[in-house]
């Protein structure tokens, strides 16, 4: 009898508790910023183009950039299989960008790419490129070793149980902002590495699939069961204004939101968490894009003495059944989504290296013309960054600083990131590494300063009107 009772008054617990113990999960405080720091990105003005810092509109008379919902595209036979593939006529651009130019389009068509792929047989390339006849040796590679996985990623993104024709599924994926900006990316950068393109091709092509690991980081929540959380969730960060906030305002909002288990329930948090890697990742402070993500993981994979200390029910309804199936699906949606996020910041860590090293190859044999060099040595500089090389990136942000186009290019970047990368190593509470290619760089950045100064005063020189005083 007494068992009876027990039993009956656990299973009434079970039923009614909607609250859980403070010590089953972290509370530990989350990483912030200084907002004083002059390493932080400014507010983004949506009337200013971050290129070229006009405003849109007399950007876009004079033809530098381009601002637009739909992008007009045209059909054009797939040079390997023939299938009639849409190829966009322009870029999209955005006024979202981070510091290395990676773009973050908004709005429905979120995908950015200026990489055009066949959804019948994979084939990805650069647009011009996408037009030209193709050898029969590299259209036989591609039917053999890019269809069939691209067919198998495809499948995988339907969801479906039943397996569709490639023919089935291309009529799907018809247009370029339904594909897979990853697998558009992976396949262009195995079709330049086979035909032995150019190193600055390799390496601009290398950097756009890093890009794309990144955006997917900070894309939204899919699947089944989660719409209404994020529904949930954005509808509370809109109420704190996050949408006219700058990127590191917004990692401080959620740093201090993941915090607050009495004003959010358990997966609620957990999503913020993954919102707050995505923001870290775009500020390339990915030690801790990597603690949130692998937080979220163990909090979806640990295992509690009673129903009453799991967490994962606050904030579900229904009856106890419903609510345990509701808590198992979030359960299985996080860890899933959490570990498939955390796989593409590795990813986009090592891509970051190997483009690194194609540009200082591309500027080692001279195969960039002197007016883009600057350029390219703060992107060497901005990817050592974020991969946490932190000398060598020093180093080459550094001498991005000191160059005479330093108020004109990207390399206008360098001063904030110099900032915020020493506030972050103080912060992480590391020793930098010595950089083991400290001699060699030097002597490559002193023969390229020397050029790049002497272009300058040529320039000049030659700008100026002959017989009058410049």
């Amino acid at each position: 009898m007494n068992y009876c009772v027990r039993l009956l008054f656990v299973l009434l617990m079970m039923s009614v508790c909607g609250s859980w113990h403070a010590d089953a999960e972290d509370d530990t405080p989350l990483p912030k910023l200084d907002l004083n720091s002059s390493g932080l990105r400014k507010k983004y003005d949506p009337r200013i183009c971050p290129r070229c810092g006009k405003p849109y509109e007399e950007c876009i008379k004079i033809g530098k950039c381009v601002k637009a919902a739909e992008i007009p595209v045209r059909p054009f036979p797939c040079p390997v299989c023939k299938f009639e593939v849409n190829i966009p006529l322009r870029d999209l651009r955005t006024e979202d960008i981070d510091e290395d130019l990676c773009p973050h389009p908004k709005g429905l068509v979120r995908f950015y790419s200026p990489i055009v792929m066949c959804p019948n047989c994979g084939f990805s390339a650069y647009r011009d490129d996408f037009r030209k006849p193709q050898t029969p040796e590299t259209a036989a590679w591609i039917m053999e070793e890019i269809q069939p996985v691209t067919h198998k990623q495809l499948q995988e993104l339907m969801a479906v149980k039943t397996k569709l024709d490639t023919a089935q599924l291309a009529g799907y994926f018809n247009q370029q902002e339904n594909l897979p900006d990853i697998v558009r990316c992976t396949n262009a950068a195995l079709y330049y590495k086979r035909i032995n393109a150019p190193v600055p091709v390799q390496a601009t092509v290398i950097w756009q699939l890093a890009w794309a690991h990144r955006r997917y980081l900070s894309s939204p929540l899919k699947g089944a069961g989660m719409m209404e959380l994020v529904r949930k969730v954005n509808a509370s960060l809109e109420r704190a204004g996050i949408a006219d906030m700058s990127i590191d305002e917004r990692i401080n909002l959620l740093s201090d939101l993941c915090r607050q288990p009495a004003r959010f329930p358990f997966a609620n948090r957990q999503m913020m968490l993954m919102m707050l890697s995505g923001y870290y990742s775009r500020a390339g402070l990915n030690s801790w894009a990597k603690l949130c993500l692998e937080e979220v993981i163990t909090n979806s994979t640990k295992e509690y003495e009673t129903l009453g200390k799991d967490p994962w029910l606050a904030g579900t309804e229904g009856t106890q059944e419903e609510r345990l199936r509701s808590a198992k699906s979030w359960r299985a949606a996080f860890g899933y989504q959490a570990l498939s996020r955390l796989k593409s910041l590795m990813e986009e860590n090592r891509l970051l290296g190997v483009s690194s090293q194609l540009i200082y190859k591309g500027l080692e044999e001279n195969l960039f013309s002197l007016k883009d060099r600057p350029a390219y040595i703060y992107l060497i500089g901005e990817f050592e960054r974020r991969r946490e090389n932190f000398s060598r990136a020093l180093l080459w942000l550094s001498a991005a600083k000191s160059m005479p186009t330093s108020k004109n290019g990207i390399e206008c970047y360098a001063p904030s990131q110099i900032e915020k990368m020493k506030t972050y190593v103080a912060a992480l509470k590391v020793k930098p590494k010595t950089n083991d290619l400290d001699k060699t760089d030097r002597q490559l950045l002193g023969r390229l300063m020397k050029e790049i100064a002497e272009e300058a005063k040529t320039g000049n020189a030659a700008s100026a009107v002959p017989g009058e005083t410049p």
